[in-house]
């Protein structure tokens, strides 16, 4: 039997994301649920379940008289309409909850992602339903369609049938066309917190018997990675071992944890830093332990360079790359007084890719001559009337970079590397050493929230630049051994 399944939630009042729980009641306490929607989050938060759910509430026999008035004869919403939870579940909302309703069609875009797909389903929304009253279409990971679908289906979210109700699915909200979005009611699914996750496990292990010290459950809730799916899935394994002995959990738990490690170490040797921010952002959405993770993770990396001498199991890379990273991050500090927690290795793998993506030149000769750095300037609109104080900025920089991380992790991530530079009273320039990190900080909404946080600590606006500056050649100083090592490493990274 599989638990995630079986204990699938099969009325709103029992979804597991409560923010998610909490919107969907205020829906059915309105007597009308849009009819397009559109679930956006992270996989395994339950976008699918809600769905399920949201067509066994629309198909509810208790519910008919109130669906016929608001979509059938399409009178005004009166404050008295309400729809009610599932309850008592019928024979067609079972078939609706396990997926195998006539009502309910499930379509996953990554195999029906083209104008014919969308023709298709345009035609069969039309029909109404042979039985019971509303049809539901859940699209799974929408944002795989074709720009040829979007435009397809765009009339059919803007006038659906009064028998039908869409509900967009999507792990990748950015993808999504502007006009698709603007059609839509949007639900965020975010990741789910420890307390969340321990909720669904508890009530799991209630149903099976299953006798678990809460330290055991805390555990699995932590591991689980903010999905309720992953959760569940390790509650399962570790009942197959049939003991409450939190060593023996804690053995099958680290093999999920091996997974997490695993999973950064190929975003860092694939080189996608857009990937490695959201890796972290969820670590810290999960209150993941800094110091427990960074040891974990060296761990990691040494038991891979031992594997390539005792050659007892495959690695992921080369020995020179895991030399490379352990020399690198050893030295990373404890993170106990850091503003945000695992920015000091995010930051550290994300100036590694940096560099391995930055052609390196060979040393030139020592040179008396103290030369510029060279500079890259970026094209920033010119602003009129500046009044703030550049020198303010900078005697407040760690003020900033504070204020920014409550704002926007990935934003104090990138200005940590940075550096200010002063052109005049009002002129402030922020130089980085790499291009990636300048288009980022130059992206509308790092750009804007800098802008807006700089502007309160100066006092009122600046003429604000960003460039990329050479590194200085003293910062290249570093002992004959560390310097061959990097090369090595920084190749094979290429």
């Amino acid at each position: 039997m599989n638990w995630n399944r079986y204990y699938r939630p099969t009325r709103v009042a029992d979804l597991h994301l409560l923010s998610v729980r909490d919107e969907l009641l205020n829906m059915l306490a309105t007597g009308f649920i849009p009819q397009a929607l559109l679930f956006a989050g992270p996989k395994g938060t339950g976008k699918t379940t809600a769905a399920r759910v949201l067509a066994a509430v629309l198909n509810d026999p208790r519910n008919l008289n109130v669906v016929t008035k608001q979509y059938r004869e399409k009178k005004e919403q009166v404050a008295s309409l309400s729809l009610v939870d599932v309850t008592k579940v019928t024979a067609e909302q079972k078939n609706i909850l396990t997926g195998s309703s006539f009502l309910v069609r499930e379509l996953d875009a990554a195999s029906n992602r083209g104008i014919d797909d969308i023709r298709q389903l345009k035609e069969a929304a039309f029909t109404p339903p042979p039985i019971g009253v509303m049809s539901v279409y859940i699209l799974d990971e929408a944002h795989m369609l074709t720009t040829e679908a979007w435009n397809a289906l765009l009339k059919l979210l803007e006038e659906p049938p009064s028998h039908v109700v869409f509900i967009l699915a999507t792990t990748e909200l950015q993808k999504i066309p502007a006009t698709i979005r603007s059609r839509c009611r949007e639900v965020f699914f975010s990741q789910a917190s420890h307390e969340e996750i321990s909720a669904a496990l508890s009530n799991v292990a209630k149903h099976e018997k299953l006798t678990l010290a809460p330290l055991a459950i805390t555990h699995i809730a932590e591991a689980a990675g903010g999905s309720f799916r992953d959760g569940i899935k390790l509650l399962e394994q570790v009942a197959v071992l049939n003991t409450s002995d939190l060593s023996d959990i804690t053995a099958v738990l680290h093999r999920q944890i091996t997974a997490e490690y695993t999973k950064l170490l190929q975003l860092v040797l694939a080189k996608e830093p857009q990937n490695i921010l959201l890796f972290f952002d969820r670590l810290r959405a999960n209150n993941s332990d800094e110091q427990a993770f960074i040891k974990g993770f060296l761990s990691f990396l040494h038991t891979q360079l031992v594997a390539i001498y005792t050659k007892n199991a495959p690695t992921l890379t080369s020995e020179t790359v895991l030399r490379y990273l352990l020399t690198q991050l050893q030295t990373l500090p404890s993170g106990t007084h850091s503003p945000l927690p695992h920015l000091a290795l995010e930051l550290a793998l994300l100036n590694m890719i940096a560099k391995s993506t930055t052609k390196q030149e060979p040393a030139a000769p020592a040179s008396p001559a103290i030369k510029k750095p060279a500079i890259t300037m970026s094209k920033v609109p010119k602003p009129q009337n500046h009044t703030g104080s550049a020198k303010q900025v900078c005697e407040r920089w760690e003020e900033i970079l504070v204020s920014c991380s409550h704002r926007n992790f990935g934003l104090a991530t990138l200005l940590r590397s940075a550096r200010t530079i002063i052109l005049a009273e009002s002129s402030l320039e922020i130089q980085v050493y790499y291009d990636f990190h300048r288009e980022q900080l130059l992206q509308p909404k790092f750009y804007t929230a800098l802008c807006e946080i700089i502007e309160q600590v100066s006092g009122g606006s600046l003429l604000l630049s960003v460039a990329t500056a050479t590194i200085p050649s003293e910062a290249e100083l570093v002992e004959v051994g560390q310097t061959s090592l990097r090369q090595l490493a920084v190749a094979a990274l290429m």
